[in-house]
């Protein structure tokens, strides 16, 4: 979907809410909307490295750090 120019990508969450956010992953850019919807957790996931989003675009889950790195990592601002 694209909106006053910008491309968004939309899915529906784990409370059956229709999210949108910026067509691009944070870490590389990557159209999110090449991704998928987990089925049982319903994040957004990207196709590129995995990454995973909660409906109000924070992220969940990164499939390559492990412990304190991904607790950082998804609390940072970035």
């Amino acid at each position: 979907v694209e909106l006053l120019g910008e491309p968004l990508v939309l899915w529906q969450d784990s409370t059956k809410q229709w999210r949108a956010a910026l067509d691009r992953c944070p870490h590389r850019w990557a159209p999110l909307s090449e991704g998928f919807v987990d089925p049982e957790q319903k994040r957004l996931t990207c196709a590129y490295h995995g990454w995973e989003f909660e409906g109000d675009g924070r992220g969940a889950r990164i499939q390559q750090a492990e412990g304190t790195a991904e607790e950082t990592a998804l609390r940072s601002r970035r």
